[in-house]
């Protein structure tokens, strides 16, 4: 929740920037959200790989490995020119 509230605020403050039309003062906005967005991105990513490597799903059911079938199909194809 706090991360979203960052990135909430970061967007607004964007937003009210653009609208000045200061350059200095848009990238400087842009460099928040930015930075506000990857940290987001990187607890999103730290909780992905705890879940793969607790082997567990969202909803917190152990998942067992299926095997994978080979689904590749070989064909042969004419190409047509009209």
């Amino acid at each position: 929740p706090a991360d979203k509230d960052r990135i909430d605020s970061g967007i607004r403050d964007l937003e009210s920037a653009l609208k000045g039309n200061d350059k200095s003062a848009i990238d400087s906005r842009i460099a928040a959200l930015s930075t506000a967005a990857q940290k987001l991105g990187e607890k999103m990513q730290a909780d992905m790989q705890a879940q793969q490597g607790a082997g567990t799903t969202a909803q917190g059911a152990t998942e067992t490995p299926q095997p994978k079938e080979d689904d590749v199909m070989d064909a042969d194809f004419k190409e047509v020119k009209k």
